[in-house]
């Protein structure tokens, strides 16, 4: 059965630690939502609760339209303005899912967003994908050192494998191109880019954004994988 799926991350609001902990899916009958227990076991340990529109975690959720637990979190197509929000996420025509790939379905009332995966068996050819990268505040510690290092947008940055990570296996670590370590990439895009390396796929990973007001989310990136013919 082909099938669309978007990951569902959660972030601690304390440690600003991402987990994946559910995916949503488009199949050929509907819409398909399911948990990742080990993804929710981790979180459960930074205290996530399961989502109260879906209580069971053991359940595969189906339904032939968008969940409404989902809908809420995107603009009304009633809206006046809907044209010209369509025209910003670049889609022809109002579509749930693939708003909920392009805007993420963020609100400001709890720590959810949806992220498109990288999945090489989809035979695309081409992935690029916008995100934070983690556990900056270990090595870069505060605002003023942050400053201080002078990184500039679309600065090309560099990635490491560290297989020895007791965190994750598929740890890839971040630098500078002054090789001074930024962070990591997140947990959940770690796999398909340890695998991209290994398969010596084209990664042009840079800067997108600084911020300077919470040095744990001080760093966008945006990432690129071509994969060649």
């Amino acid at each position: 059965m082909e099938k669309n799926v978007l990951w569902l991350i959660w972030q601690d609001p304390e440690k600003r630690n991402r987990y994946k902990i559910a995916e949503l899916a488009k199949t050929s009958y509907g819409f398909e939502f399911k948990y990742d227990k080990d993804g929710v076991k981790e979180a459960k340990k930074a205290k996530f609760e399961l989502l109260p529109a879906f209580s069971d975690i053991d359940k595969v959720y189906e339904n032939q339209r968008m969940f409404p637990a989902f809908t809420t979190r995107l603009p009304d197509k009633r809206r006046k303005n809907i044209k010209e929000i369509l025209e910003k996420y670049e889609l022809e025509e109002y579509n749930e899912f693939e708003f909920l790939k392009k805007n993420g379905g963020k609100l400001p009332t709890d720590m959810l967003e949806f992220v498109e995966p990288i999945n090489f068996e989809n035979n695309e050819k081409n992935f690029k994908r916008d995100f934070y990268l983690a556990g900056i505040r270990y090595y870069i510690e505060d605002i003023e050192k942050l400053k201080k290092m002078g990184l500039t947008e679309y600065e090309r940055l560099i990635l490491k494998k560290e297989p020895c990570n007791e965190f994750d296996e598929c740890a890839i670590e971040v630098f500078s191109k002054e090789n001074a370590k930024l962070g990591y990439i997140p947990k959940y895009f770690s796999k398909a880019i340890s695998i991209a390396i290994d398969n010596n796929y084209k990664i042009d990973c840079k800067v997108s954004k600084v911020y300077y007001d919470d040095i744990r989310e001080s760093i966008e990136v945006e990432l690129e994988i071509l994969i060649e013919s």
